[in-house]
Order: structure tokens, then C-alpha cells, then sequence
């Protein structure tokens, strides 16, 4: 059975034609190669890992042009940007909707879908605006975080001093 990211990556493809002949693209090997990577690479990842993924399949493609078709797949609805204003931007998959969670000392993120927060957002009506997608970013720290720096806490000691063994007679 295959799991949701794998069908969002089946559907991407089609998806990804559809769009590129409706709005009159080429259909080059290059952009299949940038979306097939996108497939290979991590749940959240950067342009760089792509083109990292299609370098080592001697797949070469220019940064520029992984760049212009990472921002197409976006435009397609296929990847979704995450802004957690990392060093650098990350995509993923668009599936269905979660949240990030994101440790603000190590970087990681965890997905976390919230079935009763989305449905009342998305029952939420706005008079002059239809939302047609659902971010949610929270920032924190994550357990291991927590726990290193509680470990890291030191404890008060006991600090005697031996007079006796110092003193000089």
C-alpha cells in the first residue's frame, strides 16, 4: 500500500505536465530529471539537496535551472515553500494540511496534523478573503532539547573547604 507522500509524488507527475502544457512550457528532460529528484529527496528539503540527489545520479543540471522549477512546482500546487526562516528555503510535497513544529536550537522540524484546529480554521469566514490553503508554523524546543539542557543544568554542590588539611601551622 502506498503511503500519502508516495501518491502526492505519483499525482505530481501528471500534475506537473498538466501545468507545463497549459501554460505553453517545454516539456525538457531536465524538468522531469528536477522532479523525479524532488521524489528522492528528504520530506523537507532545500534546492541544494536536489541538486545534490541529481549530481550523484550524474544527472547534471544547473542550480539556476532547479531554482526556476522548484518555484514552478509551486505555482503548480505541486511543493509547498515552508517559511521558518532557516538559512535556506524549504519545499516539500503539498499532501494534506499540518503543522510544523520547529526546534528553534536544532533545526528539526515534526509534522503534526491537528484534524480539530484545521476544521476550525477552516470553518473560520473571512468577509473579504478565501483562503485556499492552511500553514502553521509553532517554534520552540524540541524534547532532546529540553532534555540536553536540563542535563546540561548543573546542581548546586556542597563546597567545604578542609581548613584543616590547608592550614598551615
Amino acid at each position: 500500500m502506498m503511503n500519502e507522500t508516495g501518491k502526492a509524488a505519483e499525482a505530481a507527475n501528471e500534475q506537473l505536465v498538466s501545468y507545463l502544457k497549459e501554460h505553453n512550457c517545454r516539456i525538457t528532460t531536465e524538468r522531469l530529471l528536477i522532479a523525479e529528484a524532488v521524489k528522492q529527496c528528504p520530506r523537507h528539503f532545500s534546492a541544494d539537496d536536489v541538486f545534490r540527489a541529481l549530481a550523484m545520479s550524474k544527472q547534471p543540471v544547473t542550480r539556476p535551472t532547479i531554482y526556476s522549477m522548484l518555484r514552478t512546482m509551486v505555482d503548480a500546487g505541486i511543493l509547498t515553500t515552508l517559511d521558518i526562516n532557516l538559512d535556506k528555503q524549504l519545499f516539500e510535497l503539498r499532501t494534506t494540511e499540518h503543522m510544523h513544529l520547529v526546534c528553534r536550537r536544532c533545526g528539526n522540524i515534526k509534522e503534526l496534523r491537528d484534524n480539530a484546529l484545521i476544521r476550525l480554521i477552516r470553518q473560520r469566514r473571512y468577509a473579504t478573503f478565501a483562503p485556499d490553503a492552511i500553514s502553521l508554523t509553532l517554534f520552540g524546543t524540541c524534547s532532546s532539547c529540553k532534555r540536553k539542557k536540563e542535563n546540561n543544568i548543573k546542581k548546586p554542590t556542597n563546597h567545604k573547604e578542609s581548613s584543616s588539611s590547608t592550614k598551615k601551622q
